[in-house]
């Protein structure tokens, strides 16, 4: 009778109910135990398998919803849409975007690189990874040297976000 020690209360309710019984809300676990005991379904092998099927069931089952919100603090870090539709946070998914890009495309070099084909080259590359045009700006500026940064950080505020125009500057 010791193996029913090492169940919880809520499974030795689910437990007594397999058996039959109907063990009152407020019932501790010593009455719980005397309920099993007392049933006339009691035959303690079969009993204690029963237990151990319900105690692995409880734990699978916290093991399922656990993994669950693994995969979902997973999600949102990634910076994907959870499955309910709501997106993460925008900047999370610039800040993604930014990375992407500056593992895919390596700096301009000013000195010994053509300006006209790395442009050509990273837009290609911020259409196949599906980046938002408007964000294009943003991942441009961390793989340009400092002398480019400074000529698109001249242009009107209104144009900053306007791939095509900083485009047109650089070439």
């Amino acid at each position: 009778m010791t193996f029913l020690a090492k169940g919880k209360k809520c499974d030795l309710i689910a437990l007594t109910t397999e058996m039959g019984e109907e063990p009152s809300p407020d019932m501790n676990i010593m009455g719980l135990k005397a309920l099993i005991t007392g049933s006339q379904s009691y035959e303690e092998e079969f009993v204690k398998g029963m237990l151990d099927t319900i105690i692995s069931s409880r734990k699978e089952e916290a093991e399922k919803e656990e993994r669950k919100f693994q995969l979902e603090k997973m999600r949102i870090e990634a910076g994907m849409a959870t499955p309910n539709g709501n997106l993460v946070d925008e900047r999370q998914v610039h800040y993604n975007s930014r990375i992407e890009m500056s593992k895919a495309m390596p700096k301009f070099d000013a000195k010994e690189g053509d300006i006209v084909l790395y442009m050509s080259l990273f837009e290609r590359q911020a259409k196949r990874q599906k980046i938002d045009p408007s964000d294009w700006v943003s991942c441009l500026i961390p793989l340009m040297p400092t002398e480019i940064v400074e000529l698109i950080a001249r242009v009107p505020e209104e144009e900053f976000f306007n791939f095509e125009y900083i485009k047109g500057i650089l070439m």
